[in-house]
Order: C-alpha cells, then sequence, then structure tokens
C-alpha cells in the first residue's frame, strides 16, 4: 500500500494513498466539523464547514471530498477559515430548514454541537434582521436587557427572547455554551 505524506497545521502526516484531506486532518488530531459527511457514503462537500486552505494559496477546499496529495500543505485553523464556518451555521440556522423539537426532546443535535464547536454563539444574521425591524418601528435596539427600556427604546436581550420561537436553535446553543442571551455575555454589534 502506498502511503502520501502531507502537513496539516505544520504537522507532519502520512496517510494511506487515497484518503482525503478530512481524514489525513483527524490523523493529525484535527477534528475538523463536518455535517454532510457520512462514512461509506460519497462524499459531496455540501455544507463547507470542513473546508481547508492550501498553503501554496488558492481556493479553499472542501477536506472530505479533496483527495491529499503527496507533499500538499494544509491549514485548517485560520481566521478566514473560522469566519466562513461561522458563517455556514448561521446560515443553517437562518434557513430554518430543521426541526428543534426533535434535537431538543432528545438532547442530541449535530448542528447544535457544531455551532458550539466554531463559536456560533448568536445568530448574526437573525440579530441584525431583528435590529434593523425594531428600528423601522422606531425602536432603538440596546443591549443587555439588564439596561432600563426608556424614550421608545427596547433591550435587545427582551426582544431576542421574544423572537426565541423563531430563532429555533439558537438559544439551545447559546445555552449549550453556557451563555445567556440578555446578560450582556456577548455584546452585540449594530449593523
Amino acid at each position: 500500500m502506498s502511503v502520501v505524506t502531507l502537513r496539516v497545521n505544520g504537522q507532519e502526516v502520512a496517510v494511506p494513498a487515497g484518503a482525503s484531506l478530512l481524514e489525513a486532518a483527524r490523523a493529525a488530531g484535527v477534528e475538523l466539523p463536518t455535517l454532510c459527511h457520512l462514512e461509506g457514503l460519497t462524499p459531496v462537500g455540501a455544507c463547507r464547514l470542513c473546508l481547508v486552505a492550501p498553503e501554496a494559496g488558492g481556493r479553499l477546499l472542501p477536506a472530505c471530498a479533496t483527495e491529499a496529495a503527496e507533499g500538499m500543505a494544509i491549514r485548517t485553523d485560520t481566521d478566514e477559515l473560522q469566519r466562513y464556518r461561522r458563517m455556514a451555521v448561521e446560515l443553517f440556522f437562518a434557513e430554518g430548514n430543521h426541526v428543534c423539537a426533535f434535537c431538543v426532546a432528545n438532547g442530541d443535535c449535530e448542528l447544535q454541537d457544531v455551532a458550539v464547536a466554531v463559536g456560533c454563539f448568536q445568530n448574526r444574521l437573525l440579530l441584525e434582521g431583528l435590529i434593523a425591524a425594531l428600528r423601522r418601528r422606531g425602536l432603538e435596539p440596546f443591549w443587555p436587557s439588564s439596561l432600563p427600556a426608556s424614550d421608545g427604546g427596547l433591550a435587545l436581550g427582551q426582544a431576542w427572547a421574544a423572537l426565541q420561537p423563531a430563532a429555533g436553535c439558537a438559544g439551545e446553543v447559546t445555552a449549550r455554551a453556557g451563555l445567556r442571551p440578555g446578560s450582556g455575555d456577548r455584546p452585540v454589534t449594530s449593523p
């Protein structure tokens, strides 16, 4: 069996020829988030969470669907990759194409686990939409909810709590991460 040697985050790793970059990363002790990758099925790279950056430059590669090549060097931990992963998770939540009642009921939600792993503690897309909607109604949102609402203002914590049924898993993800919406744990930036 032939072996391919490459570098993952500067660490040299050897994997069997034909192995994916995802397998190479795991061999190097790096756990990349995935949602669409299922062992035994043809990889498609649809969720884009396992993207890696070739050190030589060029486009980002889906690790699950890219074969490891001799001498290749990849990064899995760049700021750009972290931003892309958080954005992908935000888009999954914003799409609303998931039924949170099932996951919350059985305590096992892969999407929530991935959200915590990539640091997506609040859905910026939902929050920015909420801020815009409040401003259209003449209300100026502020954070945290411990501040008194005055002069037509509305604490974002109060609005966020009202939004939770529509936000789906976002509140559960925040709770799993040990944060409390409206507590001031994370500042909200206005768009």
